[in-house]
């Protein structure tokens, strides 16, 4: 049996370097967010167990988009992910920036959650 080798193109090349740029980004992304949870904790006076789900609830929230991100790109094509992406991120960050509309509820503290999804 002969083996045929093909040698790989730039642009082939230049994808997996991307690839390994963006596995790299988020790697760093979730030990940025692991690192700063002491100081977070001790900052909002949350206890140790609390702040353990709220650790889980982010990387869960990390890990999934990652998978869903290349789906929607076959569905949607990426220009069309792009912009809604850049859409609910301005919008998410304009609800981020309003006061709270009374003292039992916040806008900014649930769209704080969407943002990371885009």
């Amino acid at each position: 049996m002969i083996w045929r080798t093909t040698s790989a193109n730039i642009a082939t090349w230049f994808g997996f370097v991307l690839m390994c740029l963006g596995m790299f980004m988020a790697i760093l992304d979730i030990q940025v967010v692991a690192t700063s949870m002491p100081a977070i904790q001790h900052a909002l006076a949350i206890s140790p167990d609390a702040m353990s789900w709220i650790q889980t609830a982010y990387l869960i929230a990390e890990i999934t988009a990652i998978p869903l991100t290349g789906w929607l790109t076959r569905v949607l094509t990426l220009r069309w992910l792009f912009v809604i992406a850049i859409f609910i991120f301005t919008v998410t960050s304009v609800g981020c920036a309003s006061p709270p509309i009374s003292h039992r509820s916040s806008p900014s503290a649930s769209c704080r959650v969407l943002p990371e999804a885009c």
